[in-house]
């Protein structure tokens, strides 16, 4: 027994030795890397205007139809396929094997990854050829590398943050200094970086399905909610604000199984079903048949937990508001930025299911008003949240 002990506590002592050696050999790297890039940064200058003639956008995960993730992936897969009708643009991701194909005029090249880190610097050599380097996920150590080889490489630097978080090395090096502009989701999103002098704010944009649905003026005496199924979406109270009579539909992913379980106490004795698989043509129809799309992310959850950041920007509304559907969010995050109170919607105080339950019974029981909000936010969409509007508010951030 007694060597089995020893045994368990010198494999314990060898995994974090060799643990904390990667740790100390990639610090010892990036801080190299730091110190060359501020060198040669003393000679670095731009042009104030300039097209790029080729873009390398860099994203931690994949998105693809298989994918278990969120608006995150999705947004910088959608940014480079639009943008790649204007300029040459790769998308550069990694994933479980190394992969390249074509999709239209987008290149996409996956790497393999081992935890959060690439398996190799390969994807590196793309860096060289390209005039704009566009990282996602700002608190990575992909984009400290990335963002300190292009400035090495003299290339110019953008950074969008999803609200993602790996190890990295931000806090310990001035690594922001090296990026030219942070194109960010929101203006909320901007002040999380407490970057503002050096930011633009682009929003996102609104997928191609969701723009060119068929709207029918017949709807159902429906609420739904789209989101991932986890306590700083709110959804407790969403549930606790309907009326029994009322049918909800949450759609989303289980990521927390015992806040599900807590989800369908809530939910018994009303007439709340729980689509936990849906396509988007799926996700496209639910909106189409709701009488309003309700997002009630939260700053607190239930079990106390504090989220400075649950929402950047909510695509979910932009979505709804595409289909002609009015939306009802809480005043969190970036959120308020593109719902316009009394118009295309509500934005209601979070944690407050009464003041939510008064504005659901209110665009239940006034369905034209709650159809001519739907077509503001069509309207607010169409003019200002297509990914081509976003792409081409970036071209021009690249250019200025």
């Amino acid at each position: 027994m007694a060597n089995s002990n020893y045994l368990e506590m010198f494999r314990t002592f060898i995994v974090e030795f060799f643990s904390h050696l990667r740790l100390l050999i990639r610090w010892n790297f990036i801080l190299v890397l730091h110190r060359v890039a501020q060198i040669l940064q003393q000679n670095r200058s731009h042009t104030s205007k300039y097209q790029p003639r080729k873009v390398v956008h860099i994203s931690p995960k994949y998105f693809s139809e298989h994918s278990y993730i969120g608006g995150g992936e999705r947004y910088p897969t959608t940014l480079a396929q639009t943008m790649a009708h204007y300029v040459e643009t790769v998308l550069i991701t990694f994933g479980e094997t190394r992969n390249s194909c074509i999709q239209e005029n987008l290149r996409v090249e996956v790497y393999r990854k081992i935890g959060t880190l690439p398996d190799s610097i390969f994807y590196l050599w793309e860096l060289v050829n390209a005039d704009v380097v566009h990282c996602h996920q700002y608190k990575t150590t992909l984009t400290n590398l990335t963002v300190l080889i292009s400035a090495i490489l003299g290339k110019r630097i953008f950074v969008t943050d999803h609200g993602g978080w790996a190890n990295n090395f931000s806090e310990q090096l001035p690594i922001d200094k090296f990026v030219d502009r942070f194109l960010t989701v929101s203006d909320f999103s901007a002040k999380t970086l407490a970057l503002t002098e050096r930011t633009e704010t682009i929003y996102g944009g609104v997928a191609q399905e969701f723009i060119d649905a068929q709207i029918s003026v017949e709807r159902q005496t429906k609420i739904l909610f789209v989101g991932r199924l986890l306590p700083h979406k709110g959804i407790d109270y969403l549930i606790e604000a309907v009326d029994q009579e009322t049918p909800l539909d949450i759609v989303g992913r289980i990521y927390d199984e015992i806040y599900f379980s807590h989800l369908k106490k809530l939910a018994s004795n009303k007439r709340i079903r729980f689509i936990t698989h849906a396509t988007d043509n799926e996700i496209v129809s639910s909106y189409l048949s709701a009488t309003v799309t309700i997002l009630p992310s939260v700053y607190v959850d239930m079990n106390g937990m504090k989220h400075p950041a649950p929402e950047l920007l909510g695509l979910v509304l932009l979505e709804s508001m595409a289909c002609g559907t009015p939306v009802i969010c809480t005043n969190v995050g970036g959120m308020p930025e593109i719902v316009v109170d009394g118009v295309t919607g509500f934005v209601v105080p979070p944690n407050e299911k009464n003041v939510l339950k008064d504005r659901i019974n209110y665009l239940i029981n006034h369905p034209n008003i709650a159809l001519n909000m739907g077509k503001e936010g069509r309207q607010k969409v169409l003019k200002e949240f297509t990914w081509d509007a976003v792409t081409q508010r970036c071209l021009s951030a690249y250019s200025g």
